[in-house]
């Protein structure tokens, strides 16, 4: 009984393979697409998060207008930019972190430079222990 009822269902059964093949693969791109939506509602929140957390700097500020009066522009935009800088880099807290820094270019250092200045570090440490 059991295998006359398989084989009334099989010859069915197997027409629909395809069209639920097709449905499947369907699925699976609609499902790519809402990923990748998602991760793109994700990235913009985070950037929207990101601005909201970022403290604005008064330029009004009692402090910063008297160390203008006090030390000179030089200072005051040295202070907004450190405080900038501050903000950008590091918006979770006010403590130190360390850079990697291109003083020549006045930016932050890539990767790429950071291991450029080792190795040359490295070499000119040979020659002076003689290792070359």
């Amino acid at each position: 009984m059991k295998n006359s009822f398989l084989q009334k269902a099989s010859p069915k059964l197997q027409r629909r393979i395809p069209e639920m093949n097709d449905e499947f693969e369907d699925l699976v791109e609609l499902n790519k697409v809402l990923m990748r939506k998602q991760l793109k509602s994700n990235d913009e929140l985070q950037n929207a998060r990101n601005e909201l957390i970022i403290e604005i700097i008064r330029y009004d500020d009692e402090k910063l207008n008297g160390l203008r009066g006090e030390f000179g522009v030089g200072a005051y935009n040295a202070v907004v930019t450190a405080l900038k800088e501050l903000n950008e880099y590091n918006p979770s807290g006010r403590y130190v972190t360390s850079q990697l820094w291109n003083y020549e270019q006045g930016r932050l250092a890539t990767l790429q430079e950071g291991v450029q200045v080792l190795l040359k570090q490295l070499k000119v440490n040979k020659r002076k222990w003689g290792m070359m």
